[in-house]
């Protein structure tokens, strides 16, 4: 095992088992009522409303508790940079953006496995309206690519381009609802029926991006019992091989109990810690989608944070100056989620998967605010606005059923220390995706050391400050067969808005 990656793992999780941390965390907005006693130290000076001027003056007006905990998220996390990859000319949209970068960078692990992309098969997991699968195989004419979605509409819309580009041929569709049981399955039925009896073993790559919650993991698992069974062949040859894979995960609040932690080497640390450490809230799996880093890049993306951060504090004030009551509480909106069907399940759908996955803790969701729903961003402008468009939506009285004790000013320190409370919060995502990510890597490598061939978990993509991945090769049991290396890399360029931007990506090592 790589002892870098499993230190900086150990690290990243002590930080975020932190009472600090792991406070900040449990606490939404909406859970002002129940702000912990050991933050009166900070509490108070958060009320001052101090506004920086200046990157500079941000540090200086920061408490001194403060920057370091800006220090440490930015020293532990992974390093957010895109590695230099080849690009097209005119890639502008965020969506042109990250299949044309996955399309590079799929190509560059092809060739580095030494294989011609014409000999290799490509499986795209997810692929819903088929942009990157066309494009893969536009670029690279790879032998075929298997487009596997749950959605019939994206499917036949994919169908409908490829068509026009006259790739028919070279691209098969299978409509499924992706589980840990049916994915190696539907891989075989289609080698077996695009395989010629005199073949070689084809080797296939499996790819996903921004693959919906638990369906990275499923895709990880798949990828290692292929290369168990590939290697665990006696008398028969095999129809193909993984030779490896690529997966951009995102969604992490849809993933299922028990894809994480999934490493044994962060489960025995959580385990052996006195006391053992706690699971995650809820809401750190929200919060790992924020990337306050790129805020400030435009003057129109910060005013975007600053409307995005005033409607969870308008919201948690409302709720604390109004009596809004619970009853009659209307249910969540219906498909409001990623309807592509890239999530892995079992019989569940994905309504289904929102509401029983990882429970509510930290997330600040009450029945009232349910019934408020979404407003109009116009009412965000000003104060008296929001609170009438509230009251005709939920139907209480702004006089009559305000609570005694609430004033102008009080609101304004209480509005600046909810503002401070929920940017904290969101400074913590990207540390907690870390975490996500390299647990994922770090199992890989684990898994892969017992499942034909070696892994090596070096990485170069990590710089700055960020984590340094990787140091060394792992010696497995089926050395001589093949031997895997696993990195994190980072893909996307966040400033386009690709937020989720790291791939667990795995090949074979150079000879």
């Amino acid at each position: 095992m790589d002892c870098g990656d499993t230190r900086r793992l150990h690290e990243i999780q002590d930080a975020v088992s932190s009472e600090l941390i792991d406070g900040l965390l449990r606490t939404h907005p909406n859970d002002i009522s129940i702000i912990s006693e050991s933050w009166t130290f900070w509490w108070a000076w958060a009320a001052s409303g101090s506004v920086p001027s200046s990157e500079a003056e941000k540090y200086e007006l920061c408490a001194p508790w403060i920057r370091l905990l800006m220090y440490y998220c930015e020293k532990l996390r992974i390093a957010p940079d895109a590695d230099h990859l080849a690009s097209a000319v005119g890639m502008s949209p965020k969506k042109s953006h990250e299949v044309f970068r996955m399309t590079a960078y799929v190509e560059s692990v092809i060739r580095d496995s030494g294989i011609d992309p014409s000999a290799a098969c490509i499986v795209d997991v997810g692929a819903g309206q088929g942009y990157l699968t066309r494009t893969l195989q536009v670029h690279l004419r790879c032998r075929g690519v298997l487009a596997l979605d749950a959605d019939d509409l994206q499917t036949a819309g994919a169908k409908k381009w490829e068509r026009k580009l006259g790739i028919e041929d070279s691209v098969t569709h299978r409509t499924i609802w992706i589980t840990p049981s049916n994915l190696l399955e539907t891989i075989d039925e289609w080698i077996r029926v695009m395989r010629r009896s005199e073949d070689e073993p084809i080797p296939v790559f499996l790819v996903a991006l921004h693959a919906c919650g638990s369906l990275t993991p499923t895709i990880l698992r798949t990828f290692v019992a292929a290369r168990r069974r590939h290697y665990s062949c006696e008398g028969t040859i095999p129809t193909w091989r993984p030779a490896g894979m690529v997966a951009v995960g995102c969604c992490y609040n849809l993933l299922q109990p028990g894809d994480f932690p999934m490493s044994a080497a962060l489960s025995n640390y959580r385990r052996n810690q006195a006391p053992p450490a706690p699971a995650l809230p809820a809401s750190a799996y929200h919060l790992a989608t924020q990337i306050p880093g790129t805020w400030p890049r435009t003057s129109e993306a910060l005013a975007d944070a600053m409307l995005a951060v005033r409607k969870i504090v308008w919201r948690a004030l409302l709720s604390s100056e109004y009596a809004l009551g619970s009853a009659d509480a209307r249910p969540a909106e219906q498909g409001s989620g990623d309807q592509r069907g890239t999530r892995p399940a079992d019989e569940e759908r994905p309504s289904d998967l929102r509401k029983s996955c990882l429970g509510t803790e930290g997330t600040g969701m009450r029945p009232e605010m349910q019934r408020l729903g979404k407003l109009n961003k116009r009412f965000y402008d000003n104060w008296d606005e929001f609170v009438a468009a509230a009251a005709a939506k939920m139907g209480f009285s702004p006089t009559q059923d305000r609570r005694p004790g609430h004033d102008p000013e009080q609101r304004a320190a209480r509005e600046s220390q909810l503002s401070v409370l929920h940017t904290l919060r969101c400074m913590i995502g990207p540390l907690v995706e870390s975490l996500i990510v390299l647990d994922r890597k770090v199992w890989l490598v684990e898994q892969l050391n017992g499942a034909g061939g070696s892994a090596d978990g070096s990485d170069g993509s990590a710089g700055g400050s960020g984590v340094e991945l990787g140091a060394g090769t792992i010696e497995g049991a089926h050395a001589g067969h093949d031997p895997m290396t696993v990195t994190i890399e980072n893909l996307f360029d966040q400033a386009t808005g690709s937020g989720r931007n790291m791939s667990i990506t795995a090949l074979c090592s150079k000879h």
